[in-house]
């Protein structure tokens, strides 16, 4: 058809291998009951839909069938699903309202879904999201959020969800299944991603599970209720759990089980901060060299293709259970250096170790000392630097269990705002401090001791289990260049 079409559009559509195709502008309401394109059909309207799609059933793109909207999209709304098995369904520049998908969304046989700039106001599925054997969906600039009401699953053959700018919200009600594959993703965001919430899970699999999601720059709002198995989660820049405040967990991260994280890593090119980890922090290679995911690491300072960066910072951050044969690190390789400290703010990059277990964390043997400044109590901290009145005391691996000590440590802090103030040179000194009380009509006055101060906060309250290893796997620990605000266990009352 050249030219416009001004009204609307009832019935049903279905093009088996033929074509549908207005040249400029339809800009009426396309209402039929159906939609269905296949076996190389095509729809298409050349400019503008600016009444968008608003259909009581389903629309289907299926054996190579196209629906090509030339421009802007005015609205899809669907009453049933959304199928596109081996089709298309192309919008050239924006969805311009929200759109709604009252049942599933599938995407295989290299089916698209592709809308070339903007979804300004969301996307929202009330069933299951479905991508296999290399259907995938792409946003080529922003999305203002994205809700599944069922799951969001990635089949091990399936593509992936791209988008290019900003993810303003992901909103997974079941689980978020990607394909188990460390060299293809999942879910790729190019700029910022806002509240990553995923509010379901499966039982002992966690809500984040076997995916594999990279964030070019921040991760504002992390909320995963059933935790992180077997994943690989990057930012660019900052994962910062708290993102905007309004998500409303207990912690960021829920435990399935008594595990909240399980073989997996996360990592952030600068900082990791605001984060609650509400269960177990597990990585089973240690004692299973054959177990599946990835070494469980939480680590600041390096970027997703594994560059060392310095100044990598963990803040405000927590573990409420135990951190199990797993590391948290800021700016610390696992090899390429001796163990010390840098002697400035920069370094070189990591070079090959002659460790049998390169690539492994070694094992820290630090403490940081409390009690009072007269008798000084030992506190373990595992992190490689022991620390008296909160400075700086030595670097301390156990060489027992490692002998070879080839960390690589640049600049880079975990927890620094929950460390104390140091005591002053007079206080230790002359650490004696006179008391007087009164009550009854008397006063006593007595002398103690200052005690030496501790951090603020626990950095992980179930304590630290770094279990004999079989095979080559990283030594639980702590690691960075200042852990100063590190402690482990409950805070001693002093």
């Amino acid at each position: 058809m050249w030219g416009n079409l001004t009204g609307s559009v009832g019935g049903s559509i279905k093009l088996d291998g033929g074509h549908f195709v207005i040249d400029n502008d339809a800009t009426g309401t396309f209402n039929p009951s159906s939609l269905i394109v296949q076996h190389g059909g095509v729809f298409a309207v050349g400019h503008d839909l600016t009444g968008g799609f608003n259909l009581g059933g389903e629309i289907q793109a299926n054996s190579n069938g196209l629906i090509n909207i030339g421009h802007d999209l005015g609205g899809l709304t669907l009453g049933r699903g959304l199928s596109l098995q081996g089709g298309r369904l192309i919008v050239g520049n924006d969805l311009k309202t929200v759109g709604t998908v009252a049942n599933t969304v599938k995407v295989s046989d290299n089916g698209l879904l592709f809308v070339g700039r903007d979804i300004a106001s969301g996307l929202t599925v009330s069933g299951d999201v479905t991508l296999d054997s290399g259907g995938s969906i792409i946003v080529g600039r922003d999305l203002a959020s994205l809700s599944v009401g069922g799951d969001f699953e990635v089949m091990p053959t399936g593509g992936l969800l791209a988008v290019k700018g900003n993810l303003a919200g992901l909103t997974v009600n079941g689980a978020l299944n990607g394909k188990g594959s460390p060299a293809s993703l999942d879910l790729f965001v190019g700029l910022d991603l806002t509240n990553l919430s995923v509010l379901g899970g499966g039982a002992f699999l966690g809500g984040i599970q076997d995916a594999n999601i990279d964030v070019g720059k921040n991760l504002f709002g992390l909320d995963a209720r059933h935790g992180i198995f077997k994943s690989f989660i990057t930012a660019g820049v900052l994962i910062d759990g708290a993102g905007n405040g309004s998500l409303g967990g207990a912690s960021n991260i829920g435990a399935d089980g008594v595990d909240a994280i399980l073989n997996s890593e996360l990592r952030a090119g600068v900082e990791i901060r605001n984060m609650t980890i509400g269960g177990d922090v597990r990585s089973e290679f240690a004692l299973n060299p054959n177990a599946t995911g990835y070494p469980t690491r939480i680590i600041a300072g390096e970027d997703r293709q594994g560059h060392l960066l310095t100044g990598g910072n963990i803040n405000n951050f927590q573990i409420l259970g135990s951190l199990i044969d797993s590391v948290l690190a800021a700016s610390v390789a696992p090899s390429g250096g001796n163990g010390t400290l840098p002697p400035s703010g920069y370094g070189p990059p990591p070079t090959p170790s002659t460790d049998p277990g390169d690539g492994t964390y070694d094992a820290p043997a630090g403490v940081i000392f409390g009690g009072s400044v007269s008798a000084p109590i030992p506190y373990i901290n595992y992190t490689e630097i022991t620390y008296f009145n909160e400075t700086f005391k030595e670097i301390a691996y156990n060489t027992q269990l490692d002998p070879v000590i080839d960390d690589f440590i640049l600049p880079g802090s975990i927890n620094a705002g929950f460390a104390s103030k140091p005591l002053t040179q007079a206080q230790l000194t002359d650490p004696s401090v006179t008391t007087t009380n009164s009550g009854g009509g008397t006063t006593t006055t007595g002398t103690t001791t200052l005690n030496l101060p501790l951090p603020t906060k626990s950095t992980v309250l179930g304590g630290v289990v770094s279990n004999t290893h079989v095979g080559n796997a990283d030594f639980a620990g702590i690691f960075a260049a200042d852990t100063r605000g590190v402690f482990i266990g409950t805070l001693p009352d002093q």
